[in-house]
């Protein structure tokens, strides 16, 4: 949310401001600027809830303009919305850019060049922790370890289930959409667990052979995912910095087929050296999954901050 000057500047607002409730048909917002309360009602989209259409604005008991920008990809699909004609001074405009100068300083750099950052700490993260793994094999790799291979379990649980074509079945059998989304994130949680439990007594050597397959399996599959997630991030945001497009759709299929095959082969290799069960093969896959891990989590650690912030929408 921004407010449009008589200046043709922009002022921005940060999201947690807002107190937002929903019903069936709309979004409720209220947020209080320069001692007045500023009401935003968004419809709910008809083809899907989290899609609105239609914003309307009160500031003062006073309507305001209230319309869409556009959209950011920051990695979802948001809409932007600017209000215009705030019975506002100077003086009160600025006030509350010095109130909010942190995000309206990092407006000004651009969401780009922030998810450049994101991707720049990502990948020295994933560096830190690869070469902490290979170089201290110790209780603290194992747990991180652990923790990756369960992180990746639950995305890939997450985005596959998640993709599906549910939202019919799903609202014909009396189930909500939030009920749903409760249920598979519920469901990806706990087969993380599994999986940062079962890895866990892996590394510990405290598994039964059978156990030890579905250590296996389990931390595979985090790996792959974990993989692939980097590399996605990376071709995503990498090209840009040196000025490469990558927004033709031919260009993105075979971006993610190269970083889905990459990503198998990681996997396969990841496989191979938990068979052998040597002390350099698990120190590989202590590496592998350390680095690809600390890429991951960073990644989606920092991209959090920053949507909670309200610095990217």
């Amino acid at each position: 949310m921004a407010i449009s000057t008589t200046e043709s500047s922009v002022i921005y607002l940060p999201n947690p401001i807002f107190n937002c409730t929903a019903t069936d048909a709309q979004f409720q917002c209220q947020a209080d600027v320069q001692n007045q309360t500023l009401n935003v009602t968004l419809l709910k989209g008809s083809d899907y809830p989290y899609n609105p259409n239609v914003c309307r604005a009160e500031y003062g008991n006073q309507l305001v303009s209230c319309k869409d920008t556009g959209m950011n990809y920051a990695p979802i699909l948001a809409t932007m919305y600017e209000l215009t004609g705030l019975p506002l001074t100077t003086e009160q405009l600025q006030a509350i850019e010095r109130q909010y100068w942190g995000i309206n300083t990092i407006k000004k750099w651009g969401e780009i060049r922030l998810l450049w950052i994101v991707m720049g700490l990502a990948l020295a993260a994933g560096v830190i922790f690869g070469l902490f793994a290979w170089l201290h094999p110790g209780g603290i790799s194992k747990g991180f370890v652990s923790v990756a291979c369960g992180f990746g379990t639950y995305q890939m649980v997450w985005s596959v289930l998640g993709r599906l074509p549910y939202y019919d079945a799903v609202t014909s059998h009396g189930l909500t959409l939030d009920t749903w989304h409760r249920v598979l994130h519920g469901g990806a949680i706990a087969v993380g667990i599994i999986t940062i439990l079962t890895t866990a007594l892996f590394l510990w050597e405290r598994l039964n052979p059978i156990g030890a397959v579905l250590a296996g399996i389990l931390s595979v599959l985090g790996m792959f995912q974990l993989c692939w997630s980097s590399l996605r991030w990376t071709f995503v945001h990498l090209p840009p910095f040196f000025s490469l497009s990558t927004s033709s759709s031919h260009v993105g299929y075979v971006l993610m087929w190269v970083s889905m095959a990459i990503a198998t082969i990681f996997a396969i290799f990841t496989a191979v050296q938990l068979w052998q069960h040597s002390r350099q093969s698990l120190q590989w896959f202590r590496c592998l999954s350390g680095s690809f891990g600390g890429v991951a989590i960073a990644a989606n650690v920092l991209m959090a901050l920053l949507l909670g912030l309200g610095y990217i929408d």
